[in-house]
């Protein structure tokens, strides 16, 4: 039941609860996985642009789905993003927009920041290492995690720690990046269960095409915007610039969406499904609308 105090929740919150909660992460209560349940989730423009020619973020997603997004940031344990949007944006990744979690008996909670980091480029000075936040049942103790690889600079490695950062090594993929499946592995042996990716492009496309990752809930928000040129939110490289696009698996590999579920929030679409791959026997895609 969701929670009537003095301060209850929005229609809208209440809302983004209904349309998240049977796709939610398990609780806490449940048996530890081998690797936490992820969630990937970005807003995107009508072309499939995320942010500007530059880089620079868009305000994409109207007030209404932004409760969603908060309403699924206090719902997992942690968040994850790439080192490229952590320097560009300074992202607080706090959670703003909702004021109760899903079973409306505790107030709504911050997930634990965690960056990917192949060469520690994330300042000390970088805001989510100054904001205070508390997670109930985390063994990380609610302390930003940068993963890194070995190649890393050991002195700014000091630097990150000196200043709140947990700093985990793990193994680097074949671009010398930090190596998806293992940076899971290691979260999970912080406690973490339950990871929501943010982005940017580069990690959403790594995430989507890596077909050693299970990605257990996508959300992806359309919102009613037409921009011409930017960054794609698949890989990023488009018409008009943007990072480069990480190399695709073969087309038999990639994801397919199953139980597709859309729902409007605002002006804004919202759409929700699972993925599997072709390997898991999954043959159609089912659809609902709410």
């Amino acid at each position: 039941m969701m929670q009537t105090g003095p301060h209850p929740p929005s229609p809208t919150e209440q809302a983004a609860y209904a349309f998240l909660s049977p796709h939610l992460p398990p609780p806490r209560s449940s048996a530890a996985p081998a690797v936490p349940f992820l969630t990937l989730t970005y807003a995107q423009s009508v072309d499939g642009f995320i942010a500007k020619r530059d880089g620079r973020p868009l305000a994409l997603s109207s007030p209404f789905s932004s409760v969603l997004t908060h309403a699924l940031r206090a719902s997992h344990d942690a968040i994850l993003i790439g080192v490229t949007t952590a320097v560009n944006d300074d992202p607080s990744l706090t959670t703003r927009c909702v004021a109760y979690d899903v079973t409306g008996a505790h107030g709504a909670q911050s997930p634990i920041p965690v960056i990917l980091d192949s060469g520690l480029r994330t300042p000390v000075t970088a805001k989510v290492l100054r904001i205070p936040r508390t997670r109930r049942g985390c063994d990380s103790n609610s302390k930003v995690v940068i993963l890194t690889t070995r190649d890393h600079d050991a002195e700014q490695k000091r630097a990150l720690e000196a200043a709140g950062a947990v700093v985990v090594v793990v193994a680097s993929d074949a671009h010398h990046r930090v190596d998806f499946p293992s940076a899971l592995h290691a979260l999970a042996h912080h406690g973490i269960r339950s990871v929501m990716v943010e982005g940017g492009a580069t990690v959403i496309g790594n995430v989507l095409q890596s077909a050693n990752v299970k990605i257990d809930l996508l959300v992806v928000t359309l919102a009613p915007v037409i921009l011409g040129r930017g960054v794609h939110a698949v890989g990023g490289a488009s018409a008009g610039g943007g990072s480069q696009p990480s190399e695709m698996v073969a087309e038999e590999e990639t994801p397919r969406l199953v139980d597709v579920q859309w729902k409007q929030f605002g002006p804004d679409m919202v759409m929700l499904a699972k993925t599997a791959r072709p390997s898991t026997g999954v043959e159609a895609n089912g659809a609902r609308g709410l």
